[in-house]
């Protein structure tokens, strides 16, 4: 009777190990790159001259392996677009956050980085801020924080949020890395 209460209790703890440790690897990681001009530099002489004919600037910031990440303006607005490497498939923010429904005045990426979600070592989600003037009062400030989804084949915005909290949530969601 004592050999099967220890052997019972050794399948129960190796039972309860593996759910410990698939709970442990379901959850997101994080890692943060910068988007200051510390951390970016000017992309290839290609890359240059495709924004350059749509009169805008851009800078290409570090990123986990198998993205591109860009950070893109205009005269008064800012935003970035993220690029599949190996296929060329590439997300604009500026749709997002300038035309489709921006937060108010003249939006712009803020902050020094940008926060990649991670499972299992793969990015499935970018989280960036955006600041903007308020229409109604243009002395106060304005800013959501942008979730983009990161898939195999394609990326997609999945919304934008007020906290990092939310934004996070968001991003670990099932909405995000398929």
């Amino acid at each position: 009777m004592g050999a099967a209460r220890v052997g019972s209790g050794l399948v129960i703890s190796v039972a309860l190990l593996v759910a410990f440790a698939q709970v442990v690897a379901a959850i997101a990681e994080a890692i943060e790159t910068r988007i200051d001009q510390q951390g970016c530099w000017a992309p290839d002489p290609g890359t240059v001259a495709a924004y350059t004919r749509r009169g805008l600037g851009v800078q290409e910031c570090p990123a986990p392996t198998g993205y591109r990440l860009f950070l893109v303006s205009s005269d008064a607005r800012s935003w970035v677009d993220v690029q599949l490497a190996e296929s060329g498939t590439t997300w604009s923010g500026e749709h997002s956050v300038v035309y489709d429904s921006p937060i108010g005045n003249f939006p712009n990426v803020a902050g020094d980085t940008v926060e990649w979600r991670l499972q299992s070592g793969r990015a499935k989600a970018l989280i960036f801020k955006v600041v903007a003037q308020d229409r109604a009062e243009p002395s106060r400030p304005l800013s959501a924080l942008y979730v983009v989804a990161l898939g195999s084949e394609r990326i997609w915005s999945v919304g934008r949020v007020a906290t990092i909290g939310e934004a996070r949530r968001l991003a670990d969601s099932g909405e995000s890395g398929r």
